[in-house]
């Protein structure tokens, strides 16, 4: 190998590895200090899941809370009691939904399905209490219709959406 070669081989590795190293600011970005510190997880989530219909606790039902603030959401299933606990979370807006078998979804807020749910602001170190909910029972009403030709037809209607819903057509509203 020549030495034009050489140096040439040398330029390039040294370039390549220049491109391939970060370049670190000395520089603190604006409005913060050089001291950051993460939020504590302090936090803490309680309340109870009651059934609406009779007032009486859940147990088993499955709890959610979400927020941008905890990545992915972090679940729990209530106690016989029908109490759940969310400990270690930082500060942030978080939503809290409860899900049943033989129960409607809710998320905290809804007084009833389809209706808009209610964030909770969570400081850091703080504990926000009874945050309950009651889950209303859930039921499918179905069966079949025929007309004169004896077309048949497959209607069904949940409580949560009010609506007859058939096979052959559009929802149609009570």
């Amino acid at each position: 190998m020549t030495a034009r070669a050489a140096r040439t081989v040398l330029v390039v590795l040294v370039l390549s590895i220049a491109t391939m190293t970060p370049v670190r600011s000395a520089q603190t970005p604006a409005g913060r200090s050089g001291t950051n510190r993460a939020p504590t997880a302090s936090g803490i989530i309680r309340g109870r899941i009651t059934a609406a219909d009779t007032g009486r606790p859940l147990r088993r039902a499955q709890v959610t809370v979400t927020a941008a603030e905890i990545g992915m959401p972090r679940r729990t299933d209530t106690s016989l009691d029908g109490r759940y606990e969310f400990r270690d979370l930082p500060a942030g807006r978080y939503s809290v939904s409860v899900t049943r078998s033989g129960y409607l979804s809710l998320r905290y807020g809804q007084r009833r399905p389809m209706e808009q749910a209610r964030p909770l602001q969570l400081g850091d170190a703080q504990t926000l209490d009874d945050i309950n909910l009651a889950l209303p029972r859930m039921g499918v009403i179905a069966g079949r219709v025929l007309d004169r030709s004896a077309i048949r037809a497959w209607c069904w209607s949940t409580p949560a959406s009010r609506r007859l819903r058939t096979t052959s057509s559009r929802p149609t509203r009570r």
